[in-house]
C-alpha cells in the first residue's frame, strides 16, 4: 500500500471512530434525558440530540462512500 493510500485509509478510520463516539454520546445523553420527568426544555433538547445523532449517522454514511471512492479506485 503506498503512502497516500495508507494516509487516506488512516484518516477514514479516524473519522469513523470519532463519528461512532459522537453517536454513542448522543445516544447515552438522549436516553438519560428521555428517562426523566422532563420539562418542555428537556424535550426540546432530546429532539435536538436526536437530530444531531441522525446527522452523525448520515456523516458516517458519507465517510464510508468517500472511502469506497478514494480507496476502491486504486
Amino acid at each position: 500500500m503506498d503512502q497516500m493510500k495508507m494516509n487516506e485509509h488512516g484518516l477514514a478510520e479516524s473519522l469513523e471512530s470519532v463519528l461512532c463516539q459522537i453517536v454513542a454520546l448522543l445516544n447515552i445523553t438522549q436516553n438519560a434525558l428521555d428517562g426523566s420527568e422532563s420539562s418542555i426544555y428537556v424535550r426540546d433538547a432530546v429532539q435536538m440530540l436526536s437530530a444531531a445523532r441522525n446527522l452523525a449517522i448520515e456523516a458516517e454514511q458519507y465517510r464510508a462512500e468517500w472511502e469506497q471512492l478514494t480507496l476502491g479506485n486504486r
